[in-house]
C-alpha cells in the first residue's frame, strides 16, 4: 500500500493531468507501438514495415514490443493517453511482481516491501532502467521468478508452464540487453534450487525438466522476435560504426563503481557531475543502508551466492577494463553488449533482495510495534532518497507542448503543428517511424545500408565525428546537414529533419519520382567512397542514372510507364511498359525480398546505395515483388511447438515434496 501511494504521487502528472512521460526511447516506443493500433484498425498485419523511404522487417527492432501484453493498451486508448499512463502502470506492475517474488522466496511483508523500495526507489529509478521497454522486460522477469519459486517449492507443473510464458513475454517485451540480464537472474535461481536438491534424484530430475521446459518453451515462442532481430543484428548500422571498443562505451571506472554503492554521497556533494559519458552515467546508486544490510547478511554466512552474483554484475560495469566483459567478449555476439554500466540494475536487484533478508533478521529480535516503525522508516528513507536524487530525471511534457509529425499513424497530436515544425527533444526518436530520417548513430536500430546511404552521403564517411556538428545534435540523433540532396528524392522522402537558424526543424524535400520508377541508365560503382561522393553530387539525377554495383542491360531511353496493380507492404504487382531499364523501388534492399518478371524469378540488385531494383527489358511486362523472409516459417512452427512444450509441462510434471519434507 505504501509503495502504491508513492508511485501514484510520483506519476501524478501523467495519471491525473495527462502529461506525457519523456525519455530518449519514448519516441520510437510510442511511434512503433502506435502502428499496432493502426494495423488492427486497418484489418491486417504485414511482416514488412512499409515506412516511407525506409521499410524494415516489422519485428526486427527489439525495442518495439509488438507482442508484449503491455502493447494491448494501444488498442483501447488514444496513443498519447497511453504515453502518459504506461510509465505508472509499468512501475506499479513491476513493484507488485517483485514484491510477490520476494514474498514467495520467504521474506515477510515488511522486509519484502523494503527490498522493493530499495530497488525501485534508488537502484532502479535512474538512468536507462526507467524506459518502458526495460520496465516491461523486468516485470516479466519478476513474474518468471515467482512462478519458478512456486514450482521449485513443490507446486504442480503449471507453475513451470506459466514461468515459461513469462520468459517468452520477456522476449516480446523488447529490450534484449535486459532480457540477457533477466534471463541470467532466472537461471541463477534455477541453478540454486537444483544445487539444493542435488542429492534427491527424483526432485532433481523434476526441477531439471521444469527448468529446461521453461527455457525451451520460451525460446520457441520467442522465435518470432528473436529470428528477425538476429538477422538485423548482422546488418544494422552498429556493425558499421561501433564494432571496435563497443563494450567500453558507457562503462564505469573503479572509483565510480564504489560510488554507486553509496547514493547518500550526492546529498553531501550536491551537484551530480556528468564527466566522460554524459547522460548515460548513473546519477545515484544504492543506499548505504541497503549495502550495509547486504554486507551484514553476508557476514552472517547467508546469501553468499546472491552477493557473488551481484559482484559479477558490478565488475561487468567496468567494461573490458574488468574481468567479466573481457571473458564475455570472447563469446560471439556478447562482445556487442553496449553500456555495461547497465549491469547495475541486476546487481541492485540481488543486493536489494539480500538486504531485505538482512533487515528481516535484524527485526526478528524487536517487538512487533518497533518492527513496524523501523521497517517503515527504512522504506521511507530509500524512497525519499530516490525521489530527491531522481526528481529532475522524471520529465513530463504538457500535451500542448507535444508536436508529432502528421504521418505518424495512430497518434492523436495535441495541437496543430506550426510551419516550419519545431520538434521537441524527447520525441525526435519518433521520426524514423514516420519516414522522416535523421542521422541515426545508435538508436533506433536501422539497417546498415540505409544508415550508410543517409549518413555517409551527408558527411562523406562513416566516421561519427567527421564533419558532424555535435552542437546541434539531439542525444544520439543527428539532423540532416544537406536535406536537399537528390539521394533523398530517390528514397521518395517528403520530409527530413534539418537545422535552420540553429533550430531542429522538419523540412520539405522537392517532389520525387514516386514509389516506383524506371531508370534507363546506370553508373557502375568501383568503391563505396565513389558511391558516397556521387550521392553528395547535386548534379546527379536519380531519375536518369542509377548507382549500382554490377552492370545490367540498359533501356533504349524511350518513356516507360509503371502501373501499380496491387499494393500491400509484403506484396506489390506492377505493370511496366516502355523502353525498359532498371525498375527501382524506393524501398530497402534487404534479405527476404523476391522478384518475378512475367512469372519467372529474377535477381534483385541494390541501387542508389540502399534501394532494391530489377532489370526490365523493353516492352510490356508484369513485375511481382514478394517479401518472404526465411524466418517466417520457423517462427510459426516454433511458436506452435513452444505452446506444446508448455502445455506438456502443465499436464505432465507432477508436484514435488512439500517444503521441509
Amino acid at each position: 500500500m505504501f509503495l502504491t501511494i508513492y508511485l501514484t504521487w510520483a506519476y501524478a502528472p501523467g495519471i491525473f493531468k495527462g502529461y506525457l512521460y519523456s525519455s530518449e526511447d519514448i519516441g520510437p516506443f510510442v511511434g512503433y507501438r502506435s502502428e499496432l493500433r493502426h494495423l488492427v484498425e486497418g484489418g491486417g498485419l504485414s511482416l514488412w514495415n512499409d515506412l516511407p523511404g525506409l521499410g524494415i522487417p516489422r519485428f526486427s527492432n527489439p525495442q518495439v514490443g509488438y507482442f508484449s501484453p503491455f502493447s494491448l493498451g494501444f488498442l483501447v486508448l488514444p496513443t498519447l493517453r497511453v504515453m502518459s499512463l504506461e510509465p505508472a502502470l509499468l512501475f506499479w506492475s513491476l513493484g507488485l511482481a517483485t514484491w510477490f517474488f520476494f514474498r514467495t522466496s520467504g521474506l515477510g511483508r515488511g522486509a519484502a516491501s523494503f527490498g522493493v523500495c530499495a530497488w525501485l526507489g534508488v537502484g532502479m529509478l535512474m538512468g536507462h532502467a526507467a524506459h518502458p521497454t526495460v520496465l516491461a522486460c523486468l516485470f516479466w522477469m519478476s513474474v518468471a521468478l515467482t512462478c519458478w519459486t512456486r514450482f521449485a517449492s513443490g507446486r504442480k507443473g503449471v507453475w513451470a508452464a506459466l514461468g515459461g510464458g513469462a520468459l517468452a513475454c520477456m522476449v516480446w517485451a523488447g529490450h534484449f540487453q535486459y532480457l540477457l540480464y533477466g534471463g541470467a537472474l532466472v537461471a541463477f535461481w534455477a541453478l540454486g534450487d537444483l544445487w539444493r536438491v542435488r542429492r534427491n534424484r527424483r526432485e532433481f530430475c523434476r526441477l531439471a525438466l521444469g527448468a529446461g521446459g521453461m527455457a525451451l518453451g520460451a525460446l520457441l515462442l520467442g522465435l518470432v522476435q528473436l529470428l528477425p532481430v538476429l538477422e538485423m543484428g548482422g546488418l544494422c548500422q552498429r556493425m558499421l560504426v561501433s564494432r571496435r571498443g563497443f563494450a567500453d562505451q558507457y562503462r564505469s571506472t573503479p572509483q565510480e563503481l564504489l560510488g554507486y554503492l553509496a547514493a547518500e554521497r550526492w546529498l553531501v556533494v550536491g551537484e551530480r557531475p556528468l564527466q566522460a559519458y554524459g547522460q548515460y552515467r548513473l546519477d545515484s546508486g544504492l543506499s548505504l543502508l541497503v549495502v550495509g544490510l547486504a554486507v551484514w547478511e553476508l557476514f552472517r554466512g547467508r546469501r553468499q551466492a546472491a552477493v557473488l552474483g551481484a559482484a559479477v554484475f558490478l565488475l561487468g560495469m567496468l567494461g573490458t577494463q574488468g574481468p567479466v566483459m573481457t571473458l564475455l567478449g570472447q563469446v560471439p555476439g556478447l562482445d556487442m553488449i553496449r553500456a555495461p554500466m547497465r549491469m547495475f540494475v541486476p546487481a541492485a536487484f540481488l543486493l536489494a533482495w539480500v538486504a531485505a533478508w538482512g533487515l528481516q533478521h535484524a527485526l526478528s529480535s524487536l517487538r512487533q510495534g518497533t518492527r513496524v516503525w523501523v521497517c517503515g522508516m527504512a522504506c521511507l528513507w530509500v524512497l525519499a532518497l530516490g525521489q530527491i536524487l531522481n526528481r529532475g530525471d522524471l520529465h513530463w511534457l504538457r500535451p500542448e507542448e507535444v508536436v508529432l509529425p502528421a504521418p505518424l499513424v495512430g497518434l492523436e497530436a495535441g495541437r496543430a503543428a506550426p510551419d516550419p515544425l519545431s520538434l521537441p527533444q524527447p520525441l525526435i526518436g519518433a521520426l524514423p517511424a514516420s519516414g522522416v530520417p535523421t542521422l541515426v548513430v545508435w538508436n533506433p536500430v536501422v539497417p546498415g545500408n540505409y544508415f550508410e546511404a543517409m549518413f555517409a552521403s551527408q558527411v562523406g564517411s562513416l566516421e561519427q565525428a567527421d564533419k558532424v556538428n555535435l552542437a546541434i545534435s539531439i542525444g544520439s540523433l543527428f539532423p540532416m546537414l544537406r536535406p536537399d540532396l537528390p539521394l533523398l528524392r530517390s528514397f521518395d522522402l517528403r520530409r527530413v529533419v534539418g537545422v535552420r537558424d540553429g533550430v531542429l526543424q522538419q523540412l520539405e524535400v522537392p517532389p520525387a519520382g514516386g514509389r516506383f520508377f524506371v531508370v534507363p541508365r546506370a553508373r557502375v560503382l568501383a568503391s563505396k567512397a565513389e558511391a558516397w561522393a556521387l550521392a553528395r553530387d547535386d548534379t546527379w539525377d536519380p531519375q536518369v542514372t542509377a548507382l549500382v554495383h554490377e552492370p545490367f542491360p540498359e533501356g533504349d531511353g524511350s518513356p516507360t510507364r509503371v502501373q501499380v496493380l496491387t499494393y500491400h507492404p509484403d506484396a506489390q504487382d506492377l505493370l511496366v511498359e516502355g523502353g525498359g531499364g532498371l525498375l527501382v523501388v524506393s524501398g530497402l534492399f534487404y534479405p527476404g525480398w523476391q522478384a518475378r518478371l512475367d512469372g519467372r524469378p529474377v535477381p534483385i540488385v541494390q541501387a542508389n546505395l540502399a534501394l532494391r531494383a530489377v532489370a526490365v527489358p523493353p516492352g510490356l511486362h508484369q513485375v511481382e515483388w514478394r517479401y518472404r523472409p526465411w524466418w517466417a516459417i520457423p517462427a510459426f512452427v516454433g511458436g506452435i511447438l513452444g505452446l506444446l512444450v508448455l502445455v506438456c509441462l502443465a499436464l505432465k510434471l507432477p508436484p514435488g515434496p512439500a517444503p521441509g519434507a
